[in-house]
């Protein structure tokens, strides 16, 4: 929790912020596992209300919940939450060669079997 010698003092984090790491914290201490039941929207949603309460004074900002404000004015790059994009190759143009010369040829020889399906498609 906040330091109790501070606790008139307004913190300089969002209260979500706090509660991921008190979440994290026994896990990156190496004494536990990461307490997932504290970084939930419920959770945070109740301790911003009970904070905010508590303390009217308060920049309204530590206990905006949803955290948008936060996210939009965040510059891409240091979204490290999210996945980079995919690279999508371009797509590989395959060129046939045409067909030597005297090679059978179906279409050629016999003529399009669906023709008639084109002809009535145009």
């Amino acid at each position: 929790m906040l330091n109790k010698a501070k606790a008139k003092e307004p913190p300089r984090l969002h209260f979500a912020i706090l509660l991921v790491s008190h979440g994290l914290h026994p896990f990156e201490e190496g004494k536990g596992p990461v307490k997932w039941d504290m970084i939930t929207m419920a959770k945070i949603q109740t301790w911003c209300k009970k904070k905010k309460d508590a303390n009217p004074g308060w920049h309204p900002h530590l206990f905006e919940v949803p955290l948008d404000m936060y996210i939009d004015a965040t510059p891409a790059k240091k979204r490290w939450w999210l996945l980079p994009p995919l690279v999508v190759a371009p797509p590989i143009l395959v060129v046939a060669p045409p067909a030597p010369e005297g090679t059978f040829d179906l279409i050629k020889s016999f003529g399009d079997p669906y023709q008639h399906l084109w002809n009535l498609q145009m």
